[in-house]
């Protein structure tokens, strides 16, 4: 199975960038936003990654909120039986860390 990765702020400008460079590494990648169109224009990130041949898909999320945090994470785990690694921006991702660390066999320090 393909490694997994969860980028948060996926649709623009960090995020964007090392979304795209996961998946240039084979990684499947969820990108979890609150928007799926970049701040600045442009293809959305899930498009520029499937156009480059690489697995990108965008999930609705608001890392402030547990539930979402929870549903990308299962969603991660269902469709590649991991998660490999999650880049977060920096907000308030208590609720996608603490999600992360409970499927997870052994805890990574951010």
């Amino acid at each position: 199975m393909a490694r997994c990765a969860i980028v948060t702020g996926s649709s623009s400008g960090i995020g964007r960038a090392v979304a795209r460079r996961l998946a240039k590494d084979g990684f499947s990648v969820l990108l979890a936003d609150i928007r799926r169109d970049p701040l600045t224009g442009g293809e959305p990130t899930d498009e520029l990654i499937r156009r480059d041949g690489g697995s990108g898909e965008f999930v609705p999320t608001n890392v402030s909120v547990r539930d979402d945090c929870e549903r990308v994470v299962t969603l991660a785990v269902k469709r590649c039986g991991s998660l490999d690694v999650v880049v977060p921006r920096p907000v308030d991702c208590e609720p996608l860390w603490a999600r992360f660390h409970s499927v997870t066999s052994s805890p990574v320090a951010g």
